[in-house]
């Protein structure tokens, strides 16, 4: 198989699996008989079997079904929190880059000094503040990865900023508002999709991370990071009700990743040398 027929293979691949995840959490209640908060104590750690493809919890509740709502709220904080930091770090980064001086100084230490703490330690000292939910995931970690979009949206803005042609655009008096919306975005797009993608990838494990310790979704919501934390009490009963979840969780940032760095291929130029 050429170099050009395996980028699109694995990005139809990737794109596939993502895109099967997503429709089976928009439409679990079509795919699933069962309630996902409905308890059964005659069918505790249930094998997988005709009737529970892949067992039951130790609640009674049906691992399928659970693990298909469970991606609803892992899809919602990932989406939010990534249109969240793409939003603040885009604007951060294109007004010090263009702007330079004392607001280059200003935004790019705050954004240095976010940088400084590690995400998932400040995610817990803030969720553990504000307490756990879908809405605050989404606002703590849109912010806490809001820094890597701003250093990207930085740097590329120097890039295009020193470029020709928008330096005629200055000569002959564009002012910064168009400057900014007609020239500085458009070129930079590019890259932040890619990096949406990957940021994407690592919310979904911030947020089951965050769930995993309780600091996340609210049980009884399903969430892979609860099912996960729940799962473990009950490995040696029931291995595999912690693999399925496990096994999803890095299908799908797997999926993710590989689908951001094929796609950066084929949005840089200077990549696709293959075309």
């Amino acid at each position: 198989m050429s170099r050009k027929l395996k980028r699109y293979f694995w990005l139809i691949l990737s794109g596939s699996l993502i895109l099967l995840v997503v429709l089976a959490a928009i439409f679990a209640s079509v795919l699933t008989p069962y309630d996902p908060l409905k308890i059964d104590p005659l069918r505790v750690l249930q094998p997988p079997s005709a009737q529970n493809w892949l067992g039951t919890d130790e609640f009674g509740r049906d691992v399928f079904t659970r693990l298909i709502y469970g991606a609803q709220p892992s899809l919602i904080v990932a989406v939010g929190a990534t249109i969240l930091a793409m939003g603040i770090g885009v604007i951060l980064g294109v007004l010090a880059g263009f702007f330079r001086g004392w607001i280059e100084q200003v935004l790019m230490r705050l954004v240095d000094a976010l940088l400084c703490f590690p995400p998932i330690l400040l995610a817990m000292v803030v969720v553990g503040l504000l307490g756990p939910g879908v809405l605050n995931l989404v606002i703590v970690i849109g912010i806490l990865y809001s820094t890597t979009f701003a250093r990207l949206a930085y740097a590329s803005t120097l890039q295009i900023k020193a470029m020709e042609y928008v330096t005629v655009a200055v000569a002959v008096g564009v002012n910064n508002r168009r400057l900014i919306w007609q020239h500085i975005l458009p070129n930079i797009l590019s890259p932040l999709i890619v990096q949406a993608s990957l940021t994407a990838a690592a919310t979904i494990l911030l947020e089951s991370g965050l769930s995993f310790l309780g600091l996340g979704v609210v049980p009884p919501t399903p969430s892979w990071g609860l099912i996960i934390g729940a799962a473990r009490n009950y490995m040696y009963q029931s291995p595999m009700y912690v693999v399925w979840p496990s096994l999803l969780i890095a299908l799908i940032v797997l999926a993710i990743n590989t689908f951001g760095d094929t796609l950066r291929d084929f949005l840089d130029p200077r990549l696709r040398k293959w075309l």
